[in-house]
């Protein structure tokens, strides 16, 4: 529905650990340390590495293996084609967030008191 903001700094996501994730019918939320959150409405994956194969999720989450990103933190962030924002944490492990639906919010982002919606 929404492209990622160009303005945005993605270098702010960095450094920072999850510190709990939380799942209902229609949404994951992922809070992260000083005051971030990542809230998945949308397709996301989650590889173990970067040569792991790519396995898409939806919601509702029938299974997960997020919680393997427990106390880890994100040490690299990027957005691909203003839609798909891409974490790496310092376990190895990569969470490509979709974006581009244009029927619905994929994933927002809640960061010091600003909301992004992709």
């Amino acid at each position: 529905m929404y492209k990622f903001p160009s303005e945005f700094d993605l270098l702010r996501l960095c450094n920072r650990t999850l510190e709990m994730a939380c799942f209902n019918v229609n949404q994951i939320y992922l809070h992260f340390s000083a005051d971030c959150k990542i809230v998945i409405e949308g397709e996301y994956t989650h590889k173990k590495s970067k040569s792991d194969s790519k396995i898409v999720s939806t919601i509702p989450a029938r299974t997960s293996e997020l919680m393997q990103l427990l106390q880890h933190r994100i040490v690299e962030a990027s957005c691909v084609k203003g839609e798909t924002l891409v974490l790496g944490f310092d376990n190895g492990h990569i969470l490509e967030f979709a974006g581009g639906d244009p029927n619905f919010e994929s994933y927002r982002i809640e960061i010091e008191g600003k909301v992004i919606v992709v």
